[in-house]
């Protein structure tokens, strides 16, 4: 029994064995079949190149918010007057000392030519009342005057200076007032606001212009900025 037992446990290890070499026979035909086949063109895997450049990527930030101009002034007028002219907008960049607007310069200029006639009045006067000291101390040299007269001379010669120095000043003022006429901007900026039209009556300390930059671009009802200003306008 046991001699049985062995021999068909033999034979059965040995038929084991032999189905083992013919599967793996089996697999590596398989396998060396398949890697002889040919790859189609659709099973080969998709390929792409592209060119590689230097090129500056920008670096934006966007965000909200209101530009304050650095200088900021309101423009009045220092003398009163109809606007004759205006050489702005809101908007306009301006220089420092451009013409903004002007002001009705007619009644102005007529009182400047009488302020000057004044003064050659008064140079003419200055002049007779010198003559007329030198004709009075002669006079009163040679006894033909007395003191009383040689001092009326003098105090003539007196007024007559001081005369010509209120001529000289009045002139001055009748200059500065037609120079006032024109409205000036102080600084280089952007005129932010405009209140002031051709026509408009004006009086001194009111409000025309607004320069400010920016302008902050804020004179004459108008506010004038310097730098970049009024808002977000550049």
């Amino acid at each position: 029994m046991y001699s049985l037992y062995t021999t068909m446990l033999l034979v059965l290890t040995c038929l084991f064995i032999l189905c083992g070499t013919g599967c793996s026979g089996n697999g590596e035909d398989q396998s060396s079949a398949a890697q002889k086949q040919p790859i189609t063109e659709s099973a080969k895997p998709k390929q792409s190149t592209i060119k590689v450049s230097f090129s500056e990527i920008p670096d934006n930030v966007r965000a909200v918010g209101m530009l304050q101009a650095y200088r900021e002034v309101e423009i009045s007028s220092e003398i009163s007057g109809k606007i004759k002219k205006i050489h702005c907008a809101i908007g306009d960049k301006v220089s420092k000392d451009e013409v903004l607007a002007e002001i009705d310069s007619e009644y102005r200029e007529i009182s400047l030519q009488k302020k000057r006639a004044l003064l050659r009045k008064a140079k003419a006067a200055k002049a007779k009342t010198q003559k007329d000291s030198k004709k009075s101390n002669r006079l009163l040299k040679e006894g033909v005057i007395s003191d009383s007269d040689s001092d009326n001379t003098i105090l003539e010669q007196e007024l007559a200076n001081a005369e010509l120095s209120l001529a000289h000043s009045e002139v001055k003022a009748a200059e500065k007032e037609l120079r006032d006429t024109k409205i000036k901007a102080p600084f280089n900026g952007k005129i932010a606001l405009k209140n002031v039209e051709i026509g408009k009556l004006v009086t001194p300390g009111s409000k025309h212009l607004y320069p400010g930059g920016h302008t902050q671009d804020k004179n004459c009802c108008t506010c004038f900025r310097t730098g970049h200003c009024q808002n977000l306008n550049k």
